[in-house]
């Protein structure tokens, strides 16, 4: 079997070069310079037509929202009410000086409320009837 393959790769590596090495009649034509679309692009000048920029402007004028923070982002605004409630309702309910201790249950029931609200949140915003 090694002898197989050593001889394929002889041969392989022998006749590989052959076509190329054999000499032809005809010389080598010198490249041709061909300007592709980015050169182009690049050569010519960057000014934009007073069309394209009014166009661009009435875009941007389109595209700002005059919704308020809560109504662009109600998954965070549910985050943070539900966080915030919760750390609330903690710090008012409980003993400062209780074992787990008042930080360490903000912590966790505070980021299991803030997923919550993010998910009422999430799901406010998916029910919206302006959209």
């Amino acid at each position: 079997m090694k002898r197989i393959v050593a001889a394929l790769m002889v041969a392989t590596v022998a006749f590989h070069g052959a076509p190329a090495s054999a000499e032809t009649s005809d010389p080598i034509p010198a490249p041709v310079r061909q300007d592709g679309p980015l050169l182009k692009a690049s050569l010519k000048p960057n000014i934009p037509t007073p069309s394209r920029a009014e166009a661009r402007q009435d875009a941007q004028a389109a595209k700002r929202d005059d919704r308020s923070w809560v109504e662009r982002h109600p998954v965070w605004t549910g985050a943070i009410v539900g966080f915030g409630a919760t750390a609330a309702m903690i710090y008012l309910t409980t003993d400062p000086g209780g074992i787990p201790g008042r930080e360490t249950a903000v912590i966790v029931w505070g980021g299991v409320a803030a997923g919550v609200g993010a998910l009422a949140g999430w799901g406010i915003g998916r029910n919206r009837d302006d959209q």
